[in-house]
């Protein structure tokens, strides 16, 4: 499909657009539905909860996936936002209908969790006093001592790890843009 926004842009129509940071619906305009419905999606799942590692270097979560699609809407669509999870624990996935952005894997031991399918590779923090904790994925939390630092809010970012307490990771997102 080629780029129905440059075509958009170039013919008087006004840009929109709606995030969501919370699970919600996404309602279409009459007028988004007259001019064909198409509607360009940045998803990204949660991240994966940082390690904790008995007293050693804990591993940062991994970042969660992130899709980008054009996708035509003809009504309501279903918008589930993987949230915010705890230390030790894989991401969750978020969704726009049936598109899903899968959640970033926990870190393990000392191994960084890995990224979603698709996704954003988990960025190694640096390693600060000593034997600490390893960042995580992309916008992730950085890493800690005891506590590894949180993920960012609604970056689908990881945990970072600690070395008594892995850091939660950034919750998902989704935003839909269209022109009408």
């Amino acid at each position: 499909m080629s780029d129905p926004f440059q075509a958009a842009s170039q013919g008087g129509l006004t840009r929109k657009f709606q995030e969501f940071t919370t699970t919600g619906t996404f309602i279409p305009s009459a007028k988004l539905l007259a001019a064909g419905g198409v509607v360009e999606l940045d998803l990204r799942g949660s991240g994966g909860g940082g390690a904790n590692n008995g007293g050693s270097i804990g591993a940062g979560g991994g970042g969660s996936s992130k899709k980008r699609a054009f996708v035509v809407v003809s009504g309501a669509v279903t918008v589930t936002i993987g949230s915010s999870v705890a230390q030790n624990t894989d991401g969750i996935a978020s969704s726009f209908g049936s598109i899903t952005a899968v959640g970033g894997s926990r870190g393990q031991g000392q191994a960084g969790g890995g990224s979603g399918a698709q996704g954003m590779p988990g960025n190694s923090g640096s390693n600060t006093g000593g034997f600490n904790g390893i960042g995580g994925g992309d916008g992730g939390g950085s890493a800690g001592g005891a506590t590894g630092g949180a993920g960012q809010p609604n970056t689908g970012g990881g945990g970072g790890g600690g070395n008594s307490t892995g850091g939660a990771s950034g919750s998902g997102y989704c935003l839909v843009t269209w022109w009408e």
